[in-house]
């Protein structure tokens, strides 16, 4: 796989990400911000995403809302955790909730990570990446880290 530049055309890679929201409008982000660096297949409840597993591939990571309607994301990763097939993929929850009490049920639920909304779009790509074992950009999508996309500061003159 090339190396990831943010003035290159990445490929996307065969690296099959499975992403989980109920929120439609994240999940259409969440899906296009993806595309451009692996496959992404997604669901809009973690029953469906646990109801999908055995139709596609074995997925790199699993992008899980912690809340949604029908199962909780913590379910899901226990049965995924669980099931000798899919054993062993990397698990990021994305969720509103950050107290301590749900990083540790996320880290019992087994994940690898745990990402609370509000986010950043670059670091959620990178930490997925990394753990798809995809080539990624140094932060994608984010302005601030590309000093080329700065507006110059106006020179000032002192007297």
């Amino acid at each position: 796989m090339n190396a990831a530049s943010p003035d290159r055309h990445v490929e996307p890679s065969d690296a099959l990400l499975l992403v989980v929201d109920d929120d439609p409008a994240l999940r259409d982000l969440l899906v296009r911000a993806f595309s451009p660096y692996m496959k992404v297949v997604a669901a809009a409840d973690n029953q469906e995403a646990w109801d999908l597993l055995p139709k596609i591939a074995r997925p790199a990571v699993l992008l899980l809302d912690v809340m949604t309607p029908r199962l909780d994301g913590w379910t899901l990763a226990r049965r995924v955790k669980g099931d000798p097939k899919y054993h062993g993929i990397p698990i990021v929850f994305l969720t509103a909730r950050g107290s301590a009490a749900d990083v540790a049920a996320g880290i019992a639920a087994g994940a690898r990570g745990l990402v609370t909304k509000p986010f950043k779009l670059a670091s959620l790509i990178e930490k997925v990446g990394k753990l798809a074992g995809v080539a990624v950009p140094a932060a994608p999508h984010d302005p601030v880290r590309r000093p080329s996309m700065l507006p110059e500061r106006p020179k000032t003159h002192r007297n």
